[in-house]
């Protein structure tokens, strides 16, 4: 509060201001001295507004919002045993998003986050903007020093608050192409979003508190790349020590392809190190869960090239509009089922299947489940490839199962020109037929028209104002139908919309697409795909297509879910999940391999690679982040910065490994792994589980079996040695506690006050012992350079010595 802030600033100078007692002594005869002045502050600001809090009288934010204006009472309030009391409520009463359970902590600081500090509420400048009120809530609680609160009171310890730590990595880390914010949820209006000087300058504020709490390297390099700023009244200066630092470390390296898998990114970099970022490219991948400003946007691609985004996300809606939604399925570039939405109301987390990092061909391959429809598999796998001339497109495969209609949905940016090959029908006067639209508001995609066409299908965007474009290719699907459709919400760019969808009841469908951006002249000029040999019979037999480049190369992209299966596509042989082969006026130029054997051909490429690595954890150790495997790993930091996957039943996630201990069986994963703690109320009575204070907030995903995100996930107390594994979970509504189920009868003796604050807590972590645990090598091999990357024990074929 505002408010609070000034009287706190200027608290020791009312005793120096006369002018202010003899203002106030005019009014009321009782204000004689400074101290009098002070009580009628306390009296009637700090204390009525407390008061009113205390009574949920006083509106305000979630996610800790309120809670910081309850912070900012407290440290004012100087009301000896009653301010106590107010922390106490903070600590074991807080509102936390009108639950009015549990501590404020316990929900906004590891419930709500994701282990990078994300939180649960989607959209870039809300998600985000959370980190305000987090930020002065930890300036604030520094100055408490009671002995019952002042340990949880320091939110800047990094063992106790991991998560808020790792947020101010997580805003560096979320850029594409060094300058774009991805738009999800409700951030974005169709149109490309810039951070030129980094995300942290919109909240440069909470960057220099950090940098004076934790001094490193990556907040020095943000707060620098904000530049100078003007002196704060109330804040000291980091400016002239951030030089200093700055000048001993040199700029943030750029940011090459990552995964981002708690917040359920992946952002695929082309040329990162490229001089200039007009040279840069970039997707960012999203399959991450959303609850609070959510759309239905699991397996979106957005895709920035040429200076813009070129798949923009629609947005914020327009609720002064009937035609003002932005959250539909049909909004996104991803797949729909049946029309309709993916997710009843919060969107459920997808998973990491695969990833393979630059330096370029960058490959992700991500799964999700919706839990609208009854659907069997909807995943998608994507390659970012580089082209001559500087250019760049994108390789996209997206299967789904289920259903009876399966659509895949694009649209362009902004517009000026629109070419396609489809030759359409008449406009219907009705929308496009849904069978959902979210938010209460009307169908907005209108004017659609129809056309079938069994050949490849293509359809091109011209940027509005610019020489940019960017062209789909559809690779061709017997029986396969599209719409074409403009966007009626009325204050957005002009947006068109291009649907190819299939309709057989439970069936399944693959839609193969190039996406090209370019400027004057399209530079692929030729795609096809290729016969594939050896593939066992199944619902999604292998795909492999060929790009045909200006400049004279030529690429080739296999992918299979048989990766242990030898297939040859064009004489090429292929054993892996992935393989991308590139030529040169002829010569071999570059390969990649994603957890596979061999990729070969002609006596050149990858033979002996090792695929992957599979163990089961035995044992976990979260304070640290070491995890204790079955079976050996490389020594060392080979496989530093690779993702390795966890999976317990339903529950899956994804971390990247840090370093390999000796000898071999022990890996250091980067962020903690806590998703959920609370205060334990009882044993459910038949012991099949606990009673918990705080609500589980997370998402469930799957239909027509549905999941909580919690499922398979490891339940532990606060000495480690409780070891059970959640079985469901049972939400509670209103003044009803929620239910903890565990897969086993529960002791409820295990879970001791182990720190002894009062309170019996559990924890929920990712993954512990018995999780199989799986990391999937890649092999890049740039022929050109005479450069392997990643090699995973592979021999390299015909390279030049």
């Amino acid at each position: 509060m505002p408010a609070l802030r000034a009287y706190d600033a200027i608290w020791e100078y009312l005793d120096e201001d006369t002018a202010l007692v003899e203002f106030l002594h005019a009014k009321d005869p009782e204000i004689n001295t400074p101290d009098d002045v002070k009580a009628l502050f306390d009296r009637c600001l700090v204390q009525v507004f407390g008061w009113d809090w205390m009574r949920r009288e006083l509106s305000g934010g979630n996610q800790g919002a309120r809670e910081q204006d309850l912070a900012e009472m407290i440290v004012c309030a100087n009301m000896g045993p009653i301010s106590d009391r107010w922390l106490e409520e903070l600590f074991t009463h807080a509102y936390n998003s009108n639950q009015n359970r549990g501590g404020f902590d316990d929900a906004a600081l590891v419930n709500a986050l994701t282990r990078e500090g994300h939180t649960l509420v989607s959209g870039l400048g809300y998600a985000i903007g959370y980190l305000q009120s987090k930020s002065d809530m930890a300036e604030t609680l520094a100055r408490v020093q009671t002995e019952k609160w002042a340990a949880r009171a320091n939110l800047y310890d990094e063992k106790a608050y991991p998560k808020l730590r790792a947020e101010y990595d997580l805003w560096i880390d979320m850029l594409v192409a060094g300058e774009f914010g991805p738009q999800y949820g409700d951030s974005g209006a169709g149109k490309t979003v810039r951070y030129p000087n980094g995300l942290p300058a919109t909240h440069r504020k909470t960057y220099d508190r950090a940098y004076r709490r934790w001094p490193d390297d990556r907040i020095a390099r943000a707060i620098h790349r904000c530049g100078k700023a003007a002196p704060n009244l109330f804040e000291p200066d980091v400016w002239p020590d951030v030089e200093k630092h700055f000048e001993r470390v040199g700029p943030e390296p750029p940011l090459h392809s990552r995964v981002i898998d708690g917040a359920g990114f992946v952002m695929l970099e082309s040329r990162p190190d490229a001089r200039t970022l007009a040279e840069r490219a970039g997707v960012a991948f999203r399959y991450g869960y959303g609850q609070g400003h959510q759309h239905q946007d699991n397996l979106n691609v957005e895709f920035f090239a040429r200076g813009e985004s070129l798949s923009p996300d629609l947005g914020y809606p327009c609720w002064a509009h009937p035609l003002g939604a932005t959250g539909d399925t049909v909004h996104h570039c991803t797949g729909m089922f049946d029309r309709g939405r993916q997710h009843p109301g919060a969107i459920g987390k997808g998973w990491l299947e695969m990833f393979a990092g630059g330096p370029e061909a960058s490959f992700a391959d991500v799964a999700a489940d919706p839990s609208a429809t009854p659907t069997r598999l909807f995943r998608r796998a994507v390659c970012l490839a580089d082209a001559p001339e500087g250019n760049v497109y994108l390789f996209d495969v997206l299967r789904m199962a289920g259903g009876t209609k399966r659509t895949y949905c694009f649209h362009g940016p902004m517009h000026e020109e629109f070419a396609t090959n489809l030759q359409f029908g008449p406009e219907s006067p009705e929308p496009f037929p849904l069978t959902s639209v979210s938010r209460g508001l009307n169908n907005n995609v209108r004017q659609p028209r129809q056309a079938a066409l069994d050949a490849d299908a293509w359809a091109d965007w011209k940027f509005k104002g610019a020489d940019t474009h960017i062209r789909l290719d559809l690779l061709a699907a017997p029986g396969r139908q599209y719409y074409t459709a403009v966007y009626a919400k009325t204050d957005v760019p002009d947006i068109r919309f291009l649907f190819a969808e299939d309709e057989v009841e439970d069936g399944a469908s693959e839609f193969i697409a190039i996406w090209q951006a370019y400027g004057s002249a399209p530079f692929i000029e030729k795609i096809e795909r290729l016969p594939v040999e050896g593939a066992a019979e199944g619902e999604f037999a292998p795909v492999a297509a060929r790009v045909t480049c200006a400049g004279g190369q030529v690429d080739t992209f296999i992918y299979t879910y048989e990766p242990d299966t030898p297939l040859t596509v064009d004489g090429m042989q292929l054993q892996g999940s992935f393989g991308y082969w590139s030529e040169l006026d002829g010569k071999l130029r570059c390969v990649r391999l994603v957890n596979g054997t061999r990729l070969l051909k002609d006596g050149k490429g990858v033979v002996d690679a090792v695929p992957r690595f599979t163990a089961k954890a035995t044992a976990v150790d979260h304070v640290n982040r070491t995890i204790t495997l079955d079976g050996n790993l490389p020594v060392g930091d080979a496989l530093a910065g690779q993702m390795v996957c966890f999976r317990n039943g339903t529950h899956r996630s994804a971390y990247r490994i840090v370093e390999v201990l000796e000898p071999g069986n022990v890996a250091r994963f980067d962020l903690d792994a806590l998703v959920y703690r609370s205060k334990i109320d009882a044993a459910i009575p038949d012991n099949s589980g606990l009673i918990v204070e705080m609500p589980f907030v997370l998402p469930d995903a799957g239909n027509p079996n549905t999941y909580s995100y919690y499922d398979g996930a490891y339940v532990t107390g606060e000495d480690f040695k409780a070891a059970y594994r959640v079985k469901g979970i049972e939400r509670g509504e209103g003044d009803n506690s929620s239910k903890l189920l565990l897969d086993r009868v529960v002791d409820i003796t295990e879970f001791p006050d182990a720190d002894g604050d009062g309170r019996q807590m559990v924890y929920i972590y990712d993954m512990g012992p018995g999780d199989d645990v799986t990391v999937y090598n890649s092999v890049f091999v740039d022929y050109a350079a005479g450069n392997t990357v990643a090699a995973a024990g592979a021999k390299v074929e015909g390279m030049q010595p």
